[in-house]
This record gives C-alpha cells, structure tokens and sequence, in this order.
C-alpha cells in the first residue's frame, strides 16, 4: 500500500454565511484538504488558529468586526508558521499592498473556480507565494503608476538609508510595529519614530505604506520570478 498523503489543515475565516458554507461543503470534499475550523468573526478566526494549528488559514480582506490585517497579524502570533491567503473581492491596491506588507501567502480572487482555489491552497501550504492572474493585473498596474515615484526612491533615497534605517525598513516591510521594532532593534520606541520619520523624508514617501513599497516590491518580483524574497 502506498504511503497516506497529508491532507493540508485549512482554517476557513469568511463572514457571509452562504459562501462561508458553501465554501466549506466544497473544499471538505477534498482528499488533499481537511476544513479543521470554520469562522466567521476574528475572535472566532484566533481561537481556532490556537487550538488547531492549521497549514493555511484563507481569510478575507474585508473583515466585517475589526480589521482583516489586524487579525492576520493576530493568527500569525498565535500560529507563526501558519501560510495565510486573503481570498477576496476587493480590487483596492492600498488592500493588496496592505496584505502584501505583512507577507500574506497569496492573494487571490473569489472569482476563481473552486479548482484554481484548490490548486492555489496547495502551492501555498508547499511555501509558494500566489497571486492570481486578476490580482497580479492589478498590482502590476498599480506599482506602474507609482513606478516614477519608486524609481526616485530607490536610487535618491534607499541608497542614503543607514544601516539602522535599512533594517527598520524591513521590519516595517514585515509588518511590525514600532514597539516591535523597538524590541527587535533594542532601541526605544520614540527612537524608533524618529527613524521613520527619517526614511519617510528620504523616500519622499507620503505616509508609511509608500516607504515599505520599495522593500515588498523587491521582495514580491522575487518571489514571482522564483528567486526567492530577499531582504535589502
């Protein structure tokens, strides 16, 4: 007999009753796929992750009670190891950017049929980054309408970044906080915004999303290319 293949543990976090059911019902009939917990609000989504331990959890961006990345940051303190997929209907770039910040494992469309979704768990739960074909349409339209602005940055400004302020972008790039940074750094965390502050100016960027831009940009063309992501 031929050895058992390990059913990829999935958390299911959706707030509409009829594709959260629906959903549910489809992928549980899955031979690779066993739903361990099915959630609709993030205390639900946190509790489960902690008692669980899924491979990948598939979320929305749109979280109803609190906010979507609030809770992926949540899970991920819970459950560090865990791949999170924003499954999604938003075509907002500030959303993907958002998710793309705190290096979610896919971003992907509800408009895909049931087979991509499972393909795409898949390749996630194996490490792989996914970004669907109208997800990755809008990205790539996006980082070309700022691409003017990111070509400034990065040759006026990261190059004038210090050491510190290098590494304060990456942890940025990686969703921490400032206390966080703080902590990581051991600086304190008024130190810490004075830092951002300085690459804010020397990036020329508008508010905090547009300074991480440079540093996810890097890492996601490296993940789509194969290369890998890598740090500055």
């Amino acid at each position: 007999m031929g050895r058992e293949v390990q059913r990829i543990r999935l958390l299911l976090v959706e707030a509409s009753e009829i594709l959260r059911d629906g959903l549910a019902h489809l992928l549980q009939s899955e031979s690779n796929l066993d739903i361990v917990s099915v959630s609709d609000t993030p205390s639900q989504a946190v509790k489960a992750a902690r008692a669980h331990k899924p491979d990948v959890v598939l979320t929305d961006i749109e979280c109803s009670k609190g906010s979507a990345i609030e809770l992926i940051l949540r899970i991920r303190k819970v459950v560090p190891d865990t791949r999170i997929i924003v499954f999604t209907n938003s075509r907002r770039i500030d959303d993907f950017f958002s998710a793309m910040s705190i290096q979610v494992a896919g971003y992907i469309s509800k408009e895909n049929s049931v087979e991509s979704l499972i393909k795409m768990i898949a390749l996630a739960a194996e490490g792989k980054l996914v970004i669907d074909p109208p997800m990755a349409a809008i990205a790539t339209g996006g980082l070309k309408a700022l691409d003017g602005h990111r070509r400034e940055a990065r040759l006026n400004g990261v190059s004038t970044l210090s050491k510190q302020e290098k590494a304060i972008l990456n942890l940025m790039a990686d969703g921490a906080t400032n206390q966080e940074i703080a902590n990581a750094l051991v600086i304190t965390e008024n130190k810490v915004k004075i830092h951002v502050q300085n690459i804010m100016h020397k990036l020329h960027a508008r508010h905090r999303l547009e300074a991480t831009v440079c540093a996810i940009e890097e890492r996601l063309q490296r993940s789509l290319d194969g290369s890998g992501p890598e740090r500055m």
